[in-house]
């Protein structure tokens, strides 16, 4: 007997940034778009975030707690991800550090001395 497996709850980001002539985005879309049909067909339920055209730092916090798995789909642009995708990062774990429901310290054991 096959057991089912649990419905998981999925957070799929684009982070395409447009370049005019250069990097349109399409196989970002697409990708992002397989990403999203293939997950659904399992059964997932689905988010995005497509942050070329705007996201809110709280919502994106919230987007990250409930969801069960996170794919990031982006280009890479001299070996890295576009600067608006590592900005992205940034507000939204910030507004998690600052909520202290995403990220709750550094990670550093302060004692007292």
């Amino acid at each position: 007997m096959q057991q089912e497996a649990a419905m998981k709850n999925v957070l799929v980001i684009n982070a395409h940034q447009f370049y005019e002539g250069f990097s349109e985005g399409k196989l970002n879309k697409t990708m992002a778009t397989v990403i999203k049909e293939e997950m659904a067909g399992k059964g997932c339920e689905m988010q995005e975030t497509y942050i070329e055209k705007g996201y809110d730092s709280n919502e994106e916090v919230e987007k990250h707690l409930w969801a069960d798995i996170i794919f990031t789909q982006s280009p890479v642009y001299w070996f890295g991800p576009p600067w608006i995708y590592k900005k992205d990062i940034d507000e939204v774990l910030t507004a998690g550090f600052v909520q202290q429901n995403l990220l709750i310290d550094d990670g550093h054991d302060y004692q007292p001395s």
